[in-house]
């Protein structure tokens, strides 16, 4: 039920459902006195219809306008969230290939660790290359560390 027939039902038959119940008025009849003639044919009846009418184009009127309203907005926020989209994906394809790239690193990272340490933990004959030098380098070390403190105190007396 629109809003106009609501209002005619009211007028007509004193309630919003035209049914007769308390309060409501009674029907007029149809007789030669004006005031007892149907509702639409007084002149204050017909304006109050029409102005009604106009009330209910300019409701509906501003509520296309409010839907109009409504979607131009939600374009704009698809458009906004299409190009965030965009822009995430090329930062995650940026991440990726850093990973990529880290992965490798690490991947020679521990290649480079596994020979250092074979190399330093190296178990072969006493006379073997690498233990000779080790060796060596220990004891040069130490003779070395011995000489600076013979000439300082040397040099302090």
């Amino acid at each position: 039920m629109t809003i106009l027939e609501a209002r005619y039902m009211k007028f007509v038959h004193g309630t919003w459902r035209g049914g007769q119940g308390p309060g409501t008025a009674a029907k007029p009849t149809r007789d030669k006195n004006p005031s007892l003639q149907h509702p639409y044919s007084s002149r204050a009846s017909q304006e109050t219809l029409k102005i009604s009418l106009k009330e209910e184009k300019a409701v509906g009127l501003r509520q296309q306008e409010l839907v109009q309203k409504l979607q131009e907005e939600i374009k704009t926020l698809n458009q906004w969230l299409q190009n965030k989209s965009s822009e995430l994906e090329g930062k995650s394809a940026d991440l990726e290939k850093k990973s990529t790239d880290l992965q490798e690193v690490y991947t020679e990272l521990e290649k480079l660790r596994k020979e250092n340490e074979a190399l330093v933990s190296a178990k072969g004959p006493p006379d073997s290359g690498i233990c000779l030098i080790l060796y060596g380098a220990a004891v040069l070390l130490s003779l070395l560390a011995l000489l600076v403190c013979c000439l300082r105190t040397c040099a302090c007396r």
